[in-house]
């Protein structure tokens, strides 16, 4: 499993077949379609990135470890966005690679 750092907190992120199917169940919309958004931000749509993001990274953290907080108490316990952070491209190429190869 890899690991990665959030606002100070290390979290384990693994990926697999059943990622995309949860996070249909939980988001409601397809993982693949939005993490092709990622790819397309821009000033109208960033809000929407970052909560694809957010959605993605949770996704990958419950399936590493399935008894992880609430999405809702995930968020809560972030205090600072940077988009520039390493984590955001690890979890980006994380489900990337493991859905678009």
């Amino acid at each position: 499993m890899k690991k990665i750092t959030i606002d100070g907190k290390e979290y384990e992120i693994s990926c697999s077949a059943y990622s995309k199917f949860l996070y249909k169940k939980m988001f409601g919309s397809g993982m693949i379609q939005d993490i092709n958004k990622l790819n397309k931000l821009t000033e109208e749509t960033i809000d929407d990135g970052i909560d694809v993001l957010f959605q993605v990274t949770y996704i990958l953290i419950l399936m590493a470890n399935p008894k992880f907080m609430s999405f809702e108490d995930f968020l809560k316990s972030i205090s600072a966005i940077n988009l520039s952070d390493p984590w955001v491209s690890e979890v980006t190429e994380l489900a990337v690679d493991s859905f678009l190869g």
